[in-house]
């Protein structure tokens, strides 16, 4: 009833409630799209984090056309100042579509914006998107010259790349690098969270390590 109230019914929309996953994974491949819009929210737990993974990627470009885009409007605020937390966030965002997409643009912003495709004509520079929006047969509300050339100003689009490439990992269903970033960028809104989150998941692979190395001693002592 709630969704009613926001996407109506009509023969224009076809609207089905189901989970993304198990939706994609039973689609027809005949059957392609144009854009997917991944917006999940933040990857704060393991449901959500699942969107933003190498596997529901790749799930997701199956069901693309040649020249299709991926679209994940985040929440972070990257127009001012990009903190280390938050650079943690986005690059693994980036380097998780990178490792799914041929081309991959991140748009700074109040909202930073993550496109991707395996098609080289989305790889525009701005010029070329104001050039193409000039051209069109209507004035966008948003998507404007006086927008695009305030969003992607050089100076915003070099801080951020830089912190698109100050890590390297890229987030999995087996190793959500997300959802513990997530958490420890959240817990600067507490001093004593902060130092306790990151110290719990930097001593989770010594304990995993740990019990790998004494498991099997453990097994011969009681089996003797």
């Amino acid at each position: 009833e709630a969704l009613d109230k926001i996407i109506p019914f009509s023969k224009r929309i076809i609207r089905i409630d189901d989970d993304p996953i198990s939706f994609l994974s039973h689609s027809n491949p005949i059957r392609k799209y144009d854009i997917i819009i991944i917006n999940s929210g933040e990857p704060d737990n393991y449901k959500n984090n699942r969107f933003l993974t190498d596997r529901f990627l790749k799930l997701s470009k199956t069901l693309l056309k040649n020249d299709g885009i991926i679209f994940f409007p985040s929440h972070y605020d990257t127009d001012r100042y990009i903190s280390q937390d938050k650079a943690g966030i986005i690059s693994a965002i980036y380097n998780t579509l990178q490792n799914s997409f041929a081309h991959v643009t991140v748009w700074p912003g109040d909202m930073t914006l993550f496109f991707a495709s395996d098609s080289s004509l989305f790889n525009l520079t701005s010029d070329s998107l104001i050039g193409r929006i000039k051209n069109l047969g209507y004035y966008p509300q948003y998507i404007n010259e006086n927008y695009l050339a305030d969003r992607l100003q050089n100076f915003k689009m070099e801080k951020l790349r830089d912190a698109l490439d100050s890590f390297g990992q890229i987030n999995t269903l087996n190793r959500p690098i997300l959802v513990y970033r997530q958490t420890a960028y959240r817990a600067k809104l507490g001093g004593i969270d902060n130092k306790i989150i990151p110290a719990l998941f930097n001593v989770a692979p010594r304990i995993l390590l740990l019990s790998s190395i004494l498991w099997p001693v453990l097994s011969l002592y009681l089996w003797s």
